[in-house]
């Protein structure tokens, strides 16, 4: 036997390294720190790129869905208002509408200044029906010329807004097709 300390084990020894001093070798087998490869980044961006052409047209008519309607309350509303102010004021009111300029302006009848104007979007078309009618007159009753506008947006989308010849109520609603 050998006493402690000494004989062939040499624990102590300050030539031999322990684990701690020993440099770690990586672990066989795949390496899960190295991040995606270029084919994983490849699939990915085309899987995005394809389900981006799929939901952005769709968003786009959309938007272009909501554009419309508003425009549609636009010109709607503008409508209630000149009725509104021709019983209030009894005078009878007259808004006219340029197609042109997508101009809504509304003044008493047979006078040049304008009471109030809107602009309506540049990329809605709007036309009256019949083509001239252009004018709708609200008399002190509430009574008014009666008129029809169609707003169609670029993608087709088209609504109606009618005023009542008798009622003045302003109605509007979408046209199918």
């Amino acid at each position: 036997m050998t006493a402690r300390g000494s004989g062939s084990g040499n624990r102590g020894s300050k030539n031999q390294l322990t684990d701690s001093d020993r440099p770690r070798r990586p672990a066989p087998g795949p390496r899960n720190d190295q991040g995606f490869t270029l084919v994983e980044l490849v699939v990915v961006l085309f899987l995005l790129s394809l389900v981006a052409g799929l939901v952005l047209p769709a968003a786009g008519r959309g938007i272009e869905a909501v554009e419309l309607r508003a425009q549609v309350a636009r010109l709607s509303a503008f409508l209630r208002y000149g009725r509104e102010q021709a019983v209030t004021k009894r005078v009878a009111h007259e808004i006219r509408v340029d197609p042109e300029a997508h101009r809504l302006t509304l003044s008493p009848v047979g006078s040049d200044s304008p009471r109030a104007q809107r602009q309506l979007s540049s990329r809605i078309r709007i036309s009256a029906d019949p083509p001239g009618a252009q004018v709708v007159t609200f008399s002190p009753q509430g009574f008014s010329s009666g008129a029809s506008f169609r707003l169609q947006s670029p993608g087709g989308r088209a609504y109606r807004v009618t005023v009542d010849p008798f009622t003045g109520r302003v109605t509007n609603s979408p046209e199918p097709g």
